[in-house]
């Protein structure tokens, strides 16, 4: 567990530049959500392996936490851990429409990132445990562009996003668009513009 836990640990990097952004100035107001994003970080846990600020659970978010000892252990072995999640996994809007996106429950930065594909997210620690017959070096295109990881930057098809905020991409050509969560990639969803 210690050598896994380790190279959890490189996310560090990350979580603390990610920490250091303020929240993203995003319409706050609720409204039903196409795609709700969800986490159940343990702020105490995360924060003292990832570093201050990578977990920031507001007060009465519900549910239970969970540790980074138990979300490294269901990435080990479920090549995913189910609280980190997008709901729905399967949205249907019409062409004109907005896909709008909250963050309604959870403490830790997500990414709503379109992708041509599904499959790996742009850090290589995260990547070896979801991954671990790929490459965990072998992102996609959009780890490239260094705007990925700044909060509240619009990067292509995506933006960061944090608890209580909310946003929508606008501008969908009819068809199928993917998105995920290109810090964990299990969380994803599948988008039908008709």
């Amino acid at each position: 567990m210690e050598f896994r836990k380790n190279r959890f640990l490189a996310i560090a990097t990350v979580g603390l530049a990610l920490a250091a952004f303020p929240a993203a100035a995003l319409a706050s107001d609720a409204y039903e959500a196409d795609i709700e994003v969800e986490d159940r970080c343990d702020p105490a846990t995360f924060n003292a392996v990832v570093g201050p600020g990578a977990c920031v659970r507001p007060a009465g978010d519900g549910g239970g936490n969970v540790t980074v000892d138990e979300f490294v252990a269901d990435l080990t072995r479920k090549h995913e851990h189910k609280a980190w999640k997008f709901d729905d996994k399967k949205v249907t809007i019409r062409r004109g429409e907005p896909l709008r996106i909250a963050m309604t429950r959870g403490g830790e930065r997500h990414t709503v990132t379109e992708v041509p594909s599904f499959g790996l997210g742009c850090i290589p620690s995260i990547n070896v445990l979801v991954f671990p017959d790929q490459d965990p070096t072998a992102f996609p295109a959009v780890c490239d562009d260094p705007l990925t990881f700044q909060p509240g930057a619009t990067v292509p098809g995506g933006t960061s996003i944090r608890p209580g905020e909310s946003f929508s991409i606008t501008g969908l050509t009819k068809g199928i668009h993917r998105y995920i969560c290109v810090i964990h990639p299990w969380m994803k969803s599948t988008v039908k513009v008709k």
